[in-house]
């Protein structure tokens, strides 16, 4: 009798194992294959270097023109983005460097200001009119999209598979009056369009992503980024020591002080 309650038992735990196993079989296959979707390759985070070396150098102040600068403006749609990475670092080197540009081509500078209202008495006296210069800056990203569902978590995670971003920028350079902020001359550098494409390595909730965060928090897609950005500042610093021409400046100088003598009568 107790022969038989022990085939019974033994016949009864593998009929529980047979069904059993076709589940443990497919949970184990579940967390086998999500984790190969998974699994995915994230690079190490880029630092953008941003430089640039004037090809000559005139005669300290040869020019007989002094310039006060303004800090560059980063201009992101309808914000100004000099206060957010990696734009920021951009517009500390950028000041440096145009101030560095302008004393090669034998300017004075003063600066820089974060504005006309930062300039004391003596600056506006000792220096012929102020120098605006703006990045005028637009980037789009088009993406598309890998959807899995995890059977075990019952959570839908998103990854871009394949992003492509457009870039456009010009340089906008306003000189004005020291003394009445008036505008004296500009001009609208256009610095054409630059695309990548690029593999997203971040798993996100949702669809609904925005740009900086998806930029400031997937290395795949900050790194080819800032790699265009550097040419942007290239571009903008090469243009720049195109236009600051002396004897446009002086012009530009004369203009300031007409401008300065007709608000004294």
């Amino acid at each position: 009798m107790s022969f038989l309650l022990t085939i019974k038992k033994q016949f009864s735990m593998k009929n529980i194992i047979f069904k059993i196993l076709p589940i443990l079989l497919f949970i184990s296959l579940s967390i086998i294959v999500n984790a190969q979707k998974t699994k995915t390759t994230t690079l190490p985070r880029y630092n953008p270097k941003y430089s640039f070396e004037p090809p000559q150098r005139e005669a300290v102040a040869s020019a007989n023109v002094t310039i006060s600068i303004m800090k560059p403006i980063f201009l992101l749609g309808e914000f100004e983005g000099n206060n957010e990475e990696p734009y920021n670092l951009f517009s500390t080197k950028m000041v440096n460097d145009i101030e560095a540009l302008l004393t090669a081509k034998g300017f004075k500078v003063r600066g820089p200001f974060s504005s006309r209202d930062e300039m004391v008495y003596n600056d506006k006296q000792n220096s012929d009119f102020f120098l605006e210069i703006a990045i005028d800056y637009n980037a789009e990203v088009q993406r598309n999209w890998k959807s899995r569902y995890n059977l075990l978590t019952q959570v839908s995670t998103n990854q871009v598979t394949t992003g492509n971003v457009n870039i456009t920028a010009a340089v906008v350079m306003t000189a004005k009056s020291n003394h009445t902020g008036e505008k004296l001359w500009k001009k609208n550098l256009n610095l054409g369009t630059k695309s990548f494409s690029y593999s997203g390595s971040v798993k996100w909730d949702s669809q609904s992503l925005t740009f900086r965060r998806e930029l400031t928090e997937d290395n795949n897609f900050w790194n080819p980024y800032t790699q265009q950005l550097e040419k942007v500042y290239t571009e903008a610093l090469t243009i720049l020591w195109k236009q600051f021409d002396v004897n446009e400046m002086k012009s530009v100088a004369v203009e300031a002080k007409k401008e300065r003598e007709r608000n004294k009568n």
